[in-house]
């Protein structure tokens, strides 16, 4: 399947070749006859290795592509994706791939673009009806409140009560809690239908609050946002341990980038991980933050060390046998700045 995949992936570059050998043929016919005979021979053997080994052809030489349109450029960039991909799959390259380091400095924007904000407001505006009848359909009746809400949120806050607590007995202070609960549907109700009205606190809430939606800078620190920000340094760290190369594309003078871009992600899992080492990345980024401007320092490390451990039993279950793979976050003190670290080793036997 997934040498079939890269055969499609490829069939739009084999047309751009094609577009290119004929484009080719038109230049050299202004040139000496024996010249261009000697190019058409060059051209045509080309091609034909094109289509036989698709794979593994550095068509660099033939492809100019720093003065390439935009189209072009793409295209290369996904064939050596893909053909990186076959070349892990079991592939016959067999030149070793070079170490790379990546280190992305965490900043933290001084406010989230207003469009984004604007965006949020109207959108969870325009849920509200779809919010409020998605409510009653689970929650139809009283029958329905005290099962699906009432003694589900009992079942699991009665986890947190200390058995040892010795100014009340627990039992009574769950008692209490189940109690208050089971007979609270009326004013749930009530309190539902006063929201979720046109104009109602629902609507107005959302617009009051919309300046708390700030916070989301956080997140952008360390993932960017396309239109404005451009990527963050952990979404190109997490995407090039994962062989994509247009993280590239998009460093700045935060960033610092050694060696050339493999994929050390075993290819059948790369688009699981990606969505699951951001997310753990950006919880763990933004809670050390808090902590580091709360002044609490053991604190912060703790956080640190606990998601680089995590990050690491993810990455080490997924990764290719024959690389070495660290992801982390660090903490430069001296530079007073949070940094996105990324290295792929070739493995040691």
């Amino acid at each position: 399947m997934g040498l079939e995949c890269n055969v499609l992936k490829l069939t739009k570059f084999q047309k751009l070749a094609n577009a290119y050998v004929t484009n080719s043929m038109l230049i050299f016919s202004l040139l000496d006859v024996s010249v261009l005979l000697r190019t058409l021979l060059v051209l045509f053997v080309f091609h034909r290795l094109l289509h036989v080994s698709v794979l593994y052809i550095n068509v660099s030489t033939f492809l100019p592509l720093s003065t390439s349109p935009p189209y072009y450029e793409r295209a290369w960039e996904r064939f050596k994706y893909f053909g990186r991909a076959q070349k892990h799959a079991g592939g016959s390259m067999s030149a070793q791939d070079p170490v790379f380091e990546y280190i992305g400095i965490v900043l933290l924007p001084s406010e989230v673009p207003e469009e984004v904000i604007n965006e949020w407001e109207q959108t969870l505006k325009a849920e509200r009806q779809r919010i409020y009848n998605a409510l009653l359909s689970k929650i139809p009746d009283e029958t329905a409140f005290k099962q699906r809400i009432a003694d589900a949120s009992s079942d699991v806050w009665e986890n947190f009560v200390n058995p040892n607590y010795t100014k009340k007995d627990p039992n009574v202070i769950k008692l209490k809690q189940r109690v208050k609960l089971a007979r609270a549907y009326k004013s749930w109700k009530e309190g539902i239908d006063s929201a979720f009205t046109e104009g109602g606190t629902f609507e107005t809430n959302v617009t009051a609050k919309k300046s708390k939606y700030h916070m989301a800078r956080y997140v952008l620190a360390h993932v960017g946002w396309k239109p404005k920000l451009s990527w963050g340094p952990l979404a190109k760290a997490v995407y090039l341990i994962c062989g994509d190369t247009r993280p590239l594309r998009y460093l700045t003078s935060n960033d610092t980038f050694s060696g050339e871009v493999v994929r050390a992600i075993k290819l059948p899992y790369v688009n699981y991980i990606r969505p699951m080492l951001i997310a753990k990345g950006v919880y763990g980024g933004v809670m050390a933050m808090y902590a580091h401007e709360a002044g609490e320092e053991t604190l912060r490390d703790n956080i640190i060390n606990s998601l680089n451990s995590e990050l690491a039993t993810v990455i080490n279950a997924f990764k290719e046998d024959t690389y070495n793979v660290t992801l982390e976050l660090i903490y430069d003190a001296v530079a007073d700045q949070f940094k996105w670290h990324a290295v792929v080793e070739q493995a040691t036997s």
